[in-house]
């Protein structure tokens, strides 16, 4: 596994989260739109590496694509429901609030979100090697998800 940080967030008018490593480098940024609808994560060299966005329907629903092709949808599984559906091969996710959850990959945990007694950091980030750049996009997703069905909000 391998451990990166969310730093404290601070306002930012496009709603930007950052993945740093032990030395507070940059390894993963996740951007969005103004209307938060369209979403995509870079890599420390900058380049584009998934693209997330929102389908409106009788449930809200996203999809992940790569060059285009659609490789995960995400939803919740029901209005009432608390559990979040991930439509590709083994994966699935256990939620226990907003930003505490984890990523199964055929019930193995592949990513786990805590929360942090680091100053500067807000949550821990602990990741398998396979599939990373996936299951951070996945976490974005789902971070962003459950985000708008927050009562906050």
């Amino acid at each position: 596994m391998i451990m990166l940080y969310i730093p404290k967030k601070r306002w930012l008018f496009n709603n930007q989260y950052d993945l740093v490593d032990q030395e507070g480098r940059i390894v993963y940024r996740h951007r969005s739109n103004f209307f938060r609808t369209k979403r995509f994560i870079v890599n420390r060299n900058d380049e584009v590496v998934l693209h997330s966005k929102t389908i409106f329907g009788l449930r809200e629903k996203h999809v992940i694509t790569l060059n285009n092709e659609i490789i995960a949808y995400v939803s919740y599984k029901s209005v009432w429901g608390n559990g979040i559906l991930v439509l590709q091969e083994g994966f699935s996710v256990k939620v226990s609030n907003r930003m505490r959850f984890s990523i199964l990959n055929n019930q193995e945990e592949a990513l786990i979100i805590t929360k942090s007694d680091r100053k500067d950091v807000s949550y821990m980030v602990a990741v398998k090697e396979d599939h990373i750049d996936f299951l951070i996009m996945l976490m974005f997703t789902i971070i962003v998800m459950l985000d708008g069905l927050s009562p906050a909000n």
